[in-house]
């Protein structure tokens, strides 16, 4: 069902939810088109050094914007499901799947512990695992964490656990290269949600935000050889959103949601460049949406603040274009920037919404039958894994959206705040019970096609 901006539904205040959302890019030719298009993230060392053909290295993806092959026919789905490649019953948690060298890595609580495991993907046999002791509860009706999903960069996986266990593993073997652990430092303690961004790689750093205000800095940077402290900066407590790094006029940059707002920051040595406030009222309403960039523009979500647009000056100096609170609220959700718009689920009625990134208004609304949850691209087509287990396949047109097919029943047991992952022709989903592995091929690997 479309609706307009006039018929927007309201509904009462929706649960908190642990995910994180997405980065991508504009045509520096045109950067306020009608038509937009994606860029790779970050500098383009970075990404060379993180799209790997056929890998899922990151949260988002080879290209840091969760689109996947054009030529993936989602529709296939309506027969995949029932051809399972595996199902496997896992720990709970709320990180996303990576996938490398043939093999799809999760993190996970069991007991007391963290586990991070490594599968087959072809098989779903476990490759290696590896456990440290944990203590962290969420106060809350939420997962005990992990919620931050692993980085693979050059054969190393970093992990970030919940209370701040960080490690760094040899993808293949499951060796250890380094580990740390900010409680250790004794004055460190985290939030209700525990650590819920995810780490990203700036050179031969790799950024986390994990921060209190006036305890650690909020960023952090570690050499991802050694796992030393290069820089710390940012008082202000750690938000569940990703930093975003990219390059602008030869400098490495990143911008960070934290729990007080969006901060600029020199990804060489931690100077701050530029500050915007953004934090809702509503209580334990924390920031938890990637930004998305696009050149010089950047849009930031969330739930009781709605959308708002700013210029990244070079300098890293951040200015607001404009601010719209009741078009696309994203509590948690993804954002996509597509050539239709820029894509999310509204917090305020749970409609998967489309909004001109030019001044914030409404272009289409679509209840979907999956409800709100995160979402990938093949070509025009739109995969969104609701909250409940239920996939929706969306078509994607230039002024309208409409459901081509949606489950009948949770494809997954328990709650779905994952990313889903795609790599060989495998699509990978993840909930806080299970893990499943499903054949979708390129239209140019389907044999059955072919034949």
């Amino acid at each position: 069902m479309m609706t307009s901006l006039r018929d927007f539904r309201k509904a009462a205040l929706p649960l908190f939810g642990l995910s994180f959302f997405f980065l991508s890019g504009c045509r520096p030719e045109d950067p306020v088109q009608k038509t937009f298009t994606n860029e790779p993230l970050g500098t383009e060392t970075q990404v060379q050094s993180v799209r790997v053909a056929r890998d899922w290295p990151t949260l988002f993806g080879p290209y840091g914007n969760s689109e996947i092959p054009r030529d993936v026919d989602f529709l296939r789905l309506k027969d995949e499901l029932s051809r399972e490649k595996w199902r496997i019953a896992i720990g709970t948690g709320y990180s996303s799947p990576v996938i490398s060298a043939g093999q799809v890595t999760v993190t996970m609580r069991i007991a007391d512990e963290e586990v991070v495991r490594s599968y087959d993907l072809d098989q779903g046999q476990v490759k290696w695992e590896a456990r440290w002791p944990t203590s962290f509860e969420c106060p809350y009706d939420y997962s005990n964490g992990p919620a931050s999903t692993p980085l693979l960069v050059d054969g190393r996986l970093y992990v970030l656990g919940a209370e701040g266990a960080m490690r760094c593993f040899d993808i293949l073997t499951g060796e250890l290269v380094w580990g740390r652990h900010l409680m250790n430092a004794g004055d460190f303690s985290v939030g209700p949600f525990g650590l819920g961004s995810s780490p990203q790689i700036a050179g031969e750093h790799v950024i986390f935000q994990v921060g209190q205000a006036d305890q650690h800095g909020c960023l952090m940077a570690i050499n991802r050889s050694t796992g030393e402290t290069v820089w710390t900066a940012v008082e202000a407590a750690a938000s569940c959103s990703t930093p975003v790094i990219f390059e602008r006029n030869g400098k490495v940059m990143l911008i960070a949601l934290t729990d007080l707002g969006l901060v600029s920051v020199d990804a060489r040595d931690g100077e701050v460049l530029g500050e915007y406030p953004f934090r809702s009222r509503i209580p334990l309403q924390i920031n938890a949406t990637t930004p998305v960039r696009q050149h010089s523009k950047l849009w930031v979500s969330a739930y009781g603040l709605g959308t708002t647009a700013l210029e990244i000056a070079s300098d890293g100096a951040l200015a607001k274009l404009w601010s719209h609170k009741r078009s696309l609220d994203s509590q948690y959700n993804n954002l996509l920037m597509r050539p239709e718009g820029l894509i999310g689920f509204s917090a305020r009625g749970h409609d998967l919404t489309c909004i001109d990134p030019r001044d914030g208004t409404v272009i289409w609304q679509l209840a979907c039958p999956s409800g709100r949850g995160n979402s990938i691209t093949a070509g025009n087509q739109l995969l969104v894994l609701g909250e409940t287990g239920i996939i929706s396949v969306v078509l994607l047109e230039a002024d309208s959206a409409r459901v081509l097919y949606s489950s009948s029943a949770p494809v997954l047991r328990g709650r779905c705040f994952s990313m889903p992952a795609y790599s060989q022709d495998t699509l990978v989903l993840r909930s806080d019970q299970e893990l499943v592995g499903l054949h979708l091929p390129t239209r140019s690997n389907d044999k059955r096609v072919s034949e």
